[in-house]
């Protein structure tokens, strides 16, 4: 497309147009009855079609060059999320493991305090439940990230045998709180890879609109005959002009075509529009949610835990508290 935007469009070839006449009566004298003749033709477009036809070819090269820039993007944005969640399994299933081995700790203690009577046997089968919770826990964890590092190979092109774990995740540091609605609007409208495309499409709609209306004025058609007279010795050189007149024919069908091409392509762009911006809302809230659980669980229950292991700990030592529970 960059190739042809850059070749201006030339201006029609001309014609020419050669032959023979043959004349007969009597008034012909027979020598002269075969006479040639013949024609240059020039057709000059009147109107602003070569222009029109350059902007279109112009255009189209810039639709297809923000299409590719479009899709370089998503495949940044997909290496980017592919990245983040392979990182976060990383971390999910290395805490499994650690939560695995301290049940196997426990489940060891729990079966030294049924020997020794202070814990029931369900006592110790409850515990080793959940020791089998934690291990399919570690199960799921290890399933995710094969599925992740598959997806992250196929996006780099390397094998996940050779990926090695980076010495701490590098994870983007997400805004708390995340920025305004109004502001990810903006950014949203000016830099999402599907409506960028379908404003580039409306540019060229609009540029084929442009050149259809172009083709409603006709070309004028400059003619130079010349010929012999029959039965003389002379040469006759005109000049022709030839117009055809927009009375009927003015390219009615290419414009209605262009034209609701070009409103498709906005009811297009709307409607992507505001899927993207519920999509983004839904986002936003979503990342509201997250931050809001992520500081209860961090600044209540956490807390709230780490206190009942304490206490835990100070019965059992006081004598008032038994082993079980503070496993």
């Amino acid at each position: 497309a960059l190739a042809v935007a850059r070749v201006p469009t030339p201006l029609p070839n001309p014609s020419i147009e050669i032959g023979l006449q043959h004349a007969f009566g009597a008034d012909v004298e027979p020598i002269r009855r075969v006479q040639p003749f013949g024609g240059l033709g020039l057709v000059l477009p009147l109107g602003r079609t070569r222009a029109c036809r350059n902007e279109l070819n112009r255009v189209r090269a810039e639709r297809l060059l923000v299409a590719w820039e479009a899709r370089h993007r998503e495949i940044y944005l997909d290496l980017r999320r592919s990245y983040s969640q392979w990182s976060v399994a990383r971390m999910r299933l290395e805490t499994g493991r650690r939560v695995g081995e301290s049940f196997a700790k426990t489940v060891e203690l729990s079966r030294q305090l049924v020997l020794a009577g202070v814990a029931t046997a369900l006592d110790g089968g409850l515990i080793e439940l959940e020791r089998g919770r934690a291990e399919s826990a570690v199960l799921h964890a290890r399933r995710d990230l094969a599925g992740f590092e598959r997806e992250l190979s196929r996006l780099v092109g390397v094998h996940a045998d050779r990926f090695l774990p980076p010495a701490e995740p590098l994870l983007p540091e997400l805004p708390d709180p995340p920025p305004a609605a109004e502001a990810l609007t903006a950014i949203l409208l000016d830099h999402h890879p599907t409506l960028a495309r379908l404003r580039a499409e409306y540019e060229e709609a609009e540029a084929a609109l442009r050149l259809e209306l172009a083709r409603q004025w006709p070309d004028l058609q400059v003619g130079t005959p010349f010929d012999s007279e029959n039965g003389e010795r002379k040469t006759v050189i005109g000049l022709s002009l030839g117009l055809e007149l927009p009375l009927l024919d003015r390219n009615q069908p290419g414009i209605a075509e262009a034209h609701h091409r070009r409103e498709e392509v906005r009811a297009r762009y709307e409607a992507a529009a505001n899927r993207a911006l519920a999509d983004i809302e839904g986002a936003r809230q979503a990342a509201l949610l997250a931050a809001e659980e992520w500081r209860f669980m961090r600044e209540t229950l956490l807390p709230r835990a780490e206190k009942n292991l304490e206490l835990a700990r100070r019965q059992l030592q006081a004598g008032s508290g038994d082993a079980l529970g503070l496993l």
